[in-house]
């Protein structure tokens, strides 16, 4: 499991409270174009980096309105978060415990509804590989739609209420924009832009919808090893004992 750095779990909590963070230097911006993602094919990771800036976005400005009720704060370790880091991620909110679902923005669907003008902002722990992400698919469509906030074009019409939207098929969402430069300061250093945020969040997203995708590549290469080690000890062993019925 990867450690933290102290200022990168700390920078976490705070972000988790929603209050500012002063960013420390740190790397580079990630550099896989849009539109592709560590974790797709046979031998792809989730880029961790990211899924953890990700999360700090979903904990500053989207878990107001979205939860996550399928993920506990234990399983923020599968993003290579140590214990402690866990530990006081959790303590940001009174009475959690590590093993409990990461909490809810409204107490029942009705509450979430009235606060929303009737609409029920939808659960994110599997949207990204859920229907609910669009025939777009996954961590892509999610990314599309928070970049996807424009003016809406001429002779585009758009309902009272609602925002122009470029990667929804009616253009139009009653979910306002959640995003803005220096929306949230990253504890790494990258420059939180909204792309930069949109790629972060949806890595953190795909994440929450399936973890284990790169336990199950790392199994899938051992098997292949395994299968083509057992081909060819089976290929000497047919050729001996041919070699032997010749004989």
């Amino acid at each position: 499991m990867i450690n933290l750095p102290r200022r990168v779990a700390v920078g976490l909590v705070v972000l988790a409270a929603g209050l500012p963070l002063v960013s420390a230097p740190g790397h580079a911006q990630g550099s896989v174009p849009p539109g592709q993602w560590r974790q797709d094919g046979p031998f792809g990771a989730y880029d961790l980096a990211a899924a953890q800036r990700g999360y700090a976005v979903f904990a500053g400005q989207c878990a107001s309105c979205h939860a996550l009720g399928d993920v506990t704060w234990h399983d923020l370790g599968g993003l290579g978060l140590d214990n402690q880091a866990i530990h006081d991620l959790a303590a940001a909110h009174p009475g959690a415990a590590i093993d409990d679902p990461l909490p809810a923005p409204y107490p029942d669907a009705s509450a979430a509804r009235k606060a929303n003008g009737g609409v029920l902002p939808p659960d994110l722990s599997r949207y990204a590989a859920g229907a609910g992400a669009n025939a777009a698919g996954g961590a892509g469509f999610i990314e599309a739609f928070l970049t996807g906030y424009h003016p809406a074009p001429a002779g585009a019409s758009v309902p009272a209420g609602m925002y122009y939207n470029s990667a929804l098929p009616d253009h139009a969402t009653a979910m306002a924009p959640a995003l803005k430069d220096g929306a949230v300061q990253y504890a790494d250093g990258v420059k939180p832009t909204v792309a930069r945020m949109a790629r972060d969040v949806s890595t953190f997203l795909a994440w929450t919808a399936d973890p284990h995708v790169q336990d199950r590549h790392r199994m899938g290469v051992r098997v292949v090893i395994y299968l083509a080690l057992l081909s060819f000890l089976l290929l000497l062993l047919n050729r001996r004992v041919w070699a032997q019925v010749r004989d």
